[in-house]
């Protein structure tokens, strides 16, 4: 039999860094797309690749930096820059990600995917869950989390997969507006579906 890899996906703000932190610390094992976005930044030739996107967050000619800060501004007021940008990220993402989630001992494993849908990349796991959240509770955990306005976090919203207009009858849903223990609770019940 072979492992499973279940991604783990929500809008901004939803928790799914904090389901996915619970199944950490049940034992599973857990891939998180952020971390893989981050080392791939660290590499001179994805470093350059963005800065030809977004050459306004671009420092340094010979330690080449990237202001992320810059770049998470424009992706999210730049339609074309955005699509650059993902077209060239989330095959690279995924792909280590997936690789990742393979290895190892166990046989179900999950990655934390924050761009599931807006990729197409739903039909390369064998399951996926959805944490859904109300939209004011998200607002408010990004405002506290990034020192950004609720109008700056609206906006991304805006910008990423409608959950609560979509059709999410295929995958396990999980809704977050009880509190942790009961995000607990649900994360780890719903690994039995798989």
């Amino acid at each position: 039999m072979s492992k499973k890899i279940i991604a783990i996906t929500g809008g901004i703000g939803s928790g799914k860094s904090l389901a996915a932190k619970f199944l950490r610390e049940a034992g599973y094992k857990v891939v998180s797309c952020d971390e893989i976005t981050a080392e791939l930044y660290k590499k001179r030739r994805v470093k350059k690749r963005v800065g030809k996107i977004f050459p306004s967050a671009v420092s340094g000619k010979i330690i080449y930096r990237i202001d992320k800060k810059i770049v998470s501004n424009e992706v999210f007021s730049d339609d074309e820059k955005r699509n650059s940008l993902n077209s060239y990220l989330h095959p690279l993402i995924i792909g280590k990600a997936l690789k990742k989630a393979k290895s190892g001992k166990g046989d179900i494993a999950f990655v934390e995917i924050p761009l599931l849908f807006e990729s197409g990349s739903e039909g390369l796991f064998d399951g996926v869950i959805v944490i859904l959240r109300d939209k004011d509770k998200r607002i408010e955990a990004v405002k506290m989390r990034a020192g950004i306005s609720g109008e700056d976090v609206i906006k991304r919203i805006e910008k990423q997969f409608d959950y609560e207009a979509a059709d999410l009858k295929d995958y396990v849903v999980i809704n977050n507006d009880e509190g942790k223990d009961a995000l607990r609770e649900k994360i780890l019940k719903a690994v039995k579906n798989f």
